[in-house]
């Protein structure tokens, strides 16, 4: 029996969104079945894997059209997505290292609240704007012209820290010693981060013998 019962209470009627999220929920009930079926480590990290990398394509997907309806919430979602993405790269990770170490119980029953909850309390806010029944601002992005080499970026930082992260990208876009410098202090501290990022997965998924 599935565990997440697809309904139309799901449904955005934006056909692309909709197949993704049918999919994901597809994703989390395979994972559920190879659980109970017992079906094996290997079996259970390819579906981990599996659902990574697609929550990953439907996130960009996702993001895109809410930057071409101008929706007026587009960071904090993102930061939302960018939020689940880091403790799902975490969660892959952890049950490479150690199986045995993370409780697949939690770990569905954790993806089935997020992706039920984020759908239908943070999805369906952005659903009138990309079908035009509430208009937007167009962001920057959705229509800056690039070099084939560049990525144009828009984010939102706190007003004290803008200072600062402007400085740091101007430093990091120069190219010189400094530049060098800064990267490798980055790398070092992104080290740090994602031994945080661990410890928060493990801290959810972990099993009591952990």
């Amino acid at each position: 029996m599935a565990l997440l019962e697809w309904t139309d209470d799901y449904l955005t009627h934006i056909r692309v969104i909709d197949t993704d999220h049918q999919t994901l929920f597809d994703a989390v009930n395979a994972l559920h079945d190879a659980h109970q079926e017992d079906k094996g480590h290997e079996r259970i990290g390819s579906v981990i894997e599996t659902l990574r990398h697609y929550v990953v394509e439907h996130f960009d997907r996702e993001e895109h059209f809410l930057e071409q309806a101008g929706y007026p919430d587009l960071a904090a979602h993102r930061s939302s997505h960018r939020e689940f993405n880091h403790l799902a790269d975490s969660l892959a990770t952890l049950y490479e290292q150690n199986p045995d170490f993370v409780d697949v119980d939690k770990v569905i029953d954790f993806l089935g609240r997020w992706l039920t909850e984020h759908i239908l309390e943070t999805d369906m806010q952005y659903v009138p704007y990309v079908r035009g029944e509430k208009e937007g601002t167009p962001h920057p992005s959705s229509n800056h012209a690039k070099e084939q080499n560049e990525v144009y970026l828009t984010f939102t930082v706190p007003q004290d820290k803008a200072d600062v992260i402007k400085g740091f990208v101007d430093t990091i876009v120069g190219g010189d010693h400094a530049a060098e410098s800064f990267e490798k202090a980055f790398k070092a501290a992104q080290d740090q981060l994602n031994q945080s990022k661990l410890a928060k997965a493990r801290k959810l998924f972990g099993t009591e013998q952990g």
